[in-house]
């Protein structure tokens, strides 16, 4: 074997030591602090339950399906027309969201917001590889919710028909809701909270034991100062 081959897995074995050495600081810190760690996670994690669930402010959802079309007449629907209602969906979700339909709404409602208000609480989505799509909105109040979408869908199809003269859109679906708030997740925050809790919790047990610069045990001393241990005194 080569003298740099040598040094090779010389370097590897000081590397695997210190990868040793750091995993048990690791575990040094774990054991020493764990009442410590245990309290911080179910702290955070209880604080982030409250925040989540008393002062965030709750959202609902109501959306509604819709199906797009290209042709009035069913007997002339082929795979291109198909295919031409897919694509179109992106039209119809640019108009739905558009000032024309959401001013109307707005005024027909009597919402007190903007339009670029208003936008942000409307979605448009596509569903994969079909001429459907749902519109959505959330807000504070799940009535509020509703109405705004039984406004879109009202307002909505004779703008899509003024603006794209070859197609048009309609209901497939009863209007949905979820008396269920969508937003905050608050099993999702309380996980974070509690996750983020144990991180600062080890960061702070490791800083204490990588941080001790005395001496306990004979490992210490082995480690530390790279010396032979001749003997131990007992205390009594």
């Amino acid at each position: 074997m080569s003298e740099a081959q040598k040094e090779a897995l010389a370097r590897s074995a000081r590397q695997n030591d210190e990868i040793e050495i750091d995993l048990g600081k690791v575990l040094d810190a774990i054991r020493q602090f764990w009442a410590v760690l245990l309290a911080a996670t179910l702290v955070c994690g209880i604080l982030g339950f409250v925040l989540s669930n008393f002062a965030m402010s709750k959202k609902y959802i109501a959306s509604v399906d819709m199906i797009v079309n290209t042709s009035s007449d069913a007997n002339l629907v082929s795979n291109d027309q198909v295919n031409s209602a897919k694509n179109l969906v992106s039209t119809y979700s640019f108009i739905i969201t558009g000032s024309n339909v959401l001013t109307q709404v707005i005024n027909n409602l009597g919402l007190n917001m903007t339009y670029e208000e208003l936008a942000k609480i409307i979605s448009v989505d596509a569903v994969t590889d079909t001429q459907v799509f749902t519109v959505s909105a959330v807000t504070e109040d799940v009535e509020l919710s509703k109405k705004i979408v039984r406004e879109i869908i009202k307002v909505a199809p004779p703008e899509i028909e003024k603006a794209v003269e070859a197609g048009s859109c309609k209901i497939v679906s009863d209007l949905d809701y979820k008396t269920t708030p969508v937003s905050p997740d608050v099993g999702k925050y309380t996980a974070v909270a509690a996750f983020a809790g144990f991180l600062l919790a080890l960061a702070f047990a490791l800083y204490r034991v990588l941080s001790r610069t005395f001496l306990v045990t004979e490992k210490d001393v082995t480690e530390n100062l790279e010396l032979p241990v001749l003997g131990v005194i007992p205390i009594f």
